[in-house]
């Protein structure tokens, strides 16, 4: 492999400009390439970092809870539903589900381990936590005893599947577990480490997925939501702290001495440094100036100009990193942002509907299909998330327009009859989205098909 001095000397653009050198070696915007030697955050300096940047904490925090907030159905008749409601309060299904992805966004990945009672057979040879290592069959468990959220520290691969011709290639077979002190009880002050296979486990993703071998050479693990925003949040950060510093320049003072040169030297500078000092404690501490003759003192603005323009650039760069609206972001659109008030809340639930898709829906799955045979709940889990907040007037207003606009060509081609739109969109109940089934005529009930 050549070296990068070898390679930009080889390096040229499918067009170079003879007089100017532009797409050649020695333009620069053709030299520019990925950092390959880029370091990562570690994982202390992740959690410092969530700990005291105010975005780093939102970045991490407000798609797993407005994701998550709403909360999801399942269609079940009222039995079964109350008989799963006790159980996902019994467990904290929805709460342990918002924190193991805000720990997989912080980290790359978060591992919630199902610990199950389950009926092992008569024949099993191995040790108890041996079982842990066999795949989970949901007719032998008994109960869902609780569901423990592990952070990336405390979970690694410990074999993948090997097989090409088996559809989980590449993924993970056995995690080994090795809880903190504070997950579980340790014996003799070591931690306990555990093989626990796959299937007892529900992987939550970063969002922020890598191919199957960078995965694998993260342990199994996604990338952190904050190696990507990083560079961005500590550009954000930087031009805040240096407002910060600009502003204590923004008015310069100035005094005139007179005689300032023979006064700054000599057996007169002791005498300078302390006249100095006097002004300086008066004007901080009395509000007011003790002037001498041929002293003059003068304030003079010192206005700071281009600071708006590289802020509002670091702030589309971080809106783009942590793909974030500014308002979440921010609190408020900054200045220079266009925006017509309602547009990010329709891009936000955007986000949050397909996150909840790419995150939640296979874990949630495997959840409740355990939770339906050990309840004795049948049929297949279908999962429904409840929509993301309210839409706004404007919003609703067209939509209705949008719903009314179609029954009028409806009516106006025959399809349905006047009075049947009225009753059903505005019959007792009020407002309705669906139309009841429209009762077709006698003789069309009655035509033999084709």
């Amino acid at each position: 492999m050549p070296s990068l001095t070898e390679y930009l000397a080889q390096r040229a653009d499918s067009l170079i400009n003879t007089l100017t050198g532009l797409g050649g070696v020695n333009d620069r915007g053709a030299a520019a390439r990925p950092n390959l030697e880029y370091v990562r955050l570690t994982r202390a300096e992740r959690h410092a970092l969530y700990r005291q940047n105010a975005y780093a904490r939102r970045i991490i925090d407000r798609l797993p809870a407005d994701s998550t907030r709403p909360g999801w159905s399942l269609g079940l008749e009222d039995s079964d539903a109350e008989l799963l409601s006790d159980a996902e309060e019994r467990l904290g299904v929805s709460a342990k589900i918002r924190e193991a992805w805000q720990l997989a966004r912080l980290d790359g990945a978060a591992l919630i381990m199902l610990v199950t009672d389950d009926r092992v057979p008569d024949g099993f040879l191995g040790r108890e936590d041996e079982w842990l290592e066999q795949p989970l069959d949901v007719d032998r468990v008994q109960k869902v005893r609780s569901i423990v959220v592990l952070e990336e520290s405390e979970f690694d691969v410990y074999r993948y599947e090997g097989r090409i011709a088996d559809r989980r290639f590449g993924e993970p077979v056995i995690w080994q577990v090795t809880p903190s002190a504070s997950t579980l009880a340790v014996t003799a002050g070591e931690r306990i480490v555990r093989r626990v296979h796959a299937s007892r486990c529900l992987y939550i993703p970063s969002g922020h997925a890598l191919p199957r071998i960078d995965r694998q050479q993260r342990s199994g693990k996604d990338a952190s939501v904050l190696d990507v925003a990083w560079d961005s949040i500590r550009g954000k950060t930087s031009t805040e702290q240096a407002a910060a510093s600009l502003a204590h320049d923004i008015q310069l003072h100035v005094v005139r001495l007179a005689a300032l040169a023979s006064t700054m030297t000599g057996d007169e500078s002791s005498s300078f440094q302390t006249r100095m000092k006097l002004l300086a404690y008066s004007r901080s501490f009395l509000g007011l100036l003790l002037l001498g003759p041929g002293e003059e003192y003068e304030v003079k603005a010192n206005p700071v100009t281009g600071f708006k323009d590289l802020d509002e650039t670091a702030a589309r760069a971080l809106c783009a990193a942590a793909e974030m609206p500014a308002v979440l972001l921010f609190g408020d659109s900054p200045a220079g942002f266009n925006t017509d008030g309602e547009s990010w809340k329709a891009q936000w639930r955007d986000t949050c509907d397909a996150a909840r898709e790419d995150v939640l829906r296979t874990p949630l799955t495997r959840l409740y299909r355990l939770l339906f045979a050990t309840l004795g709940i049948e049929g297949e889990p279908s999962i429904t998330f409840a929509p993301l907040g309210s839409p706004s007037p404007n919003e609703e207003a067209l939509r209705r327009k949008t719903i009314a606009e179609t029954d009028a060509l409806y009516v106006q081609a025959g399809v349905l009859d006047p009075d049947h739109v009225l009753a059903g969109r505005f019959g007792e109940a009020g407002w309705q989205d669906e139309l009841p089934p429209a009762e077709l005529p006698a003789e069309e009930l009655n035509a033999d098909g084709p």
